[in-house]
């Protein structure tokens, strides 16, 4: 975690996702945790509906932030899913 006394170091919005993400006009996957103690869950869901078309949201729960490569291959189908359609 990035302790907030050094938050000046760091310029402007580079950290802002839900600006940032409006950038990006690619075919996006946001996967997040509702457990993720790190990034909120609410800010996942921020990020995603800032996000230009086309998006998906995954919602996973039970997961801790970096977690997920401990997910079963169940948590994985809709990401590989994703990953292997054809997007315009």
């Amino acid at each position: 975690m990035f302790p907030g006394c050094l938050a000046f170091l760091i310029p402007g919005d580079i950290l802002n996702n839900v600006e940032g993400v409006k950038q990006i006009y690619k075919p996006l996957l946001i996967v997040h945790d509702v457990d993720d103690s790190v990034n909120p869950y609410f800010q996942g869901e921020q990020v995603f509906k800032s996000a230009n078309e086309p998006k998906c949201f995954e919602r996973l729960h039970g997961f801790k932030h970096n977690d997920i490569f401990k997910a079963s291959p169940d948590y994985w189908a809709d990401i590989i899913r994703f990953i292997k359609e054809e997007h315009p």
